[in-house]
């Protein structure tokens, strides 16, 4: 779990500078709020007044300009360097976005165990989507159930009669090659600037954390 350190202690600049490399969700350089921060059931409140957040798509591309070789997926004998999740997910990012995905959209996944699962949440990171995971297993009623709640605007994975007027993609998609695989800008979090956050519950755990 991670926390923020309140204002004044000592280990305040020491947590904000090492939590980027603890967990690729985010690295929480944040202001705090001038009065500090206010205690609820053990929960700091913050407000982004700076935008030293890093989103999960960022992280991807930061991985990547660290080492683009190292190996980060390996899956049924099939592995991706940083540099190719990084490459191939811009891509498909890309192709998302020119089919109408934005900020915010539900993109179902039903994948099986690959590397081209990663590539997809990675793609969706990148353009502010929310991936939403379902078993490549289930059955076409379920599968129907799932897609008519949570109204995707793209399905990959998903034979497409079972998802009529759904943008679908199957099995092995690649995007255009001729797609830019350069970086994206943070949609995400540019977004949050200046929105008021909630940090996780500080945890035993997280005091560890140095």
């Amino acid at each position: 779990m991670m926390s923020c350190a309140p204002p004044g202690s000592r280990r305040e600049d020491r947590r904000v500078g090492t939590c980027l490399d603890r967990g690729p969700w985010v690295q929480p350089a944040v202001r705090w709020m001038a009065a500090g921060p206010e205690r609820m059931s053990g929960t700091a409140t913050c407000t982004v007044l700076a935008m030293g957040l890093v989103s999960y798509g960022r992280r991807v591309t930061a991985l990547a300009e660290r080492d683009p070789d190292r190996v980060a997926i390996t899956c049924a004998g099939h592995s991706l360097t940083r540099g190719e999740l990084e490459s191939a997910a811009n891509r498909l990012a890309r192709d998302l976005a020119a089919g109408g995905v934005g900020l915010g959209d539900m993109v179902t996944i039903a994948l099986p165990n690959s590397t081209d699962w990663y590539v997809a949440f990675a793609a969706c990171w990148k353009i502010g989507a929310v991936p939403q995971p379902i078993s490549s297993r289930l059955p076409e009623p379920e599968i129907r159930s799932i897609l008519e709640l949570a109204d995707p605007s793209a399905v990959i994975g998903v034979p497409p009669e079972f998802a009529e007027g759904r943008r679908t993609i199957g099995p092995g998609y690649q995007a255009d090659p001729g797609l830019p695989d350069a970086p994206l800008p943070d949609v995400h979090l540019a977004s949050m600037e200046g929105t008021h956050v909630w940090w996780i519950h500080r945890t035993p755990e997280a005091d560890r954390v140095r």
